[in-house]
């Protein structure tokens, strides 16, 4: 069965909806790959429903739903960018025209991302995840403002 838009890839089902993402990383206290991989999923999801594909494909035929599942998440995760414990690799989650700030204080750090009176402002434990949540929030804030519905994948540049 053929999915509209989706080149023929089933939706993932388990796509974080940005606000669920955002929330998940205001209570890390480090990045990790599990959120890295959450972050790209929702970010681009037509290029990780392919890395999940790929990975299930690897996994030994007949196996069980919860082990095609499991090889699936393992290569979303080896192929995600380190978005969570990379500045650069945050800052890729900045949408164009939009600039970012970074201050780092004793014991965490905050990040403020904005342009055309949409923004996000966030305090966490290291650099990069403060600059993903801010980088997330404005985004949301673009996704309300055009009155789009929250759902797994948000505003593209």
């Amino acid at each position: 069965m053929r999915e509209s838009g989706t080149d023929g890839l089933r939706p993932i089902a388990d796509a974080p909806t940005i606000r669920s993402l955002i929330g998940q990383l205001e209570a890390a206290t480090e990045g990790s790959r599990q959120l890295d991989a959450d972050i790209w999923l929702m970010i681009n999801p037509r290029e990780a429903a392919v890395a999940i594909q790929q990975g299930q494909a690897l996994a030994q035929k007949g196996s069980s739903e919860e082990r095609l599942n499991a090889a699936g998440r393992r290569a979303l995760e080896r192929v995600a960018p380190h978005y969570t414990t990379s500045i650069d690799a945050a800052a890729t989650l900045v949408m164009r025209s939009y600039q970012w700030n970074l201050a780092d204080y004793s014991g965490f750090a905050r990040a403020s991302v904005g342009g055309t009176k949409k923004f996000g402002i966030a305090d966490a434990p290291t650099a990069p995840l403060a600059l993903c949540i801010a980088a997330l929030k404005a985004r949301a804030a673009v996704q309300v403002a055009e009155g789009r519905p929250e759902g797994p994948s948000v505003h593209k540049d």
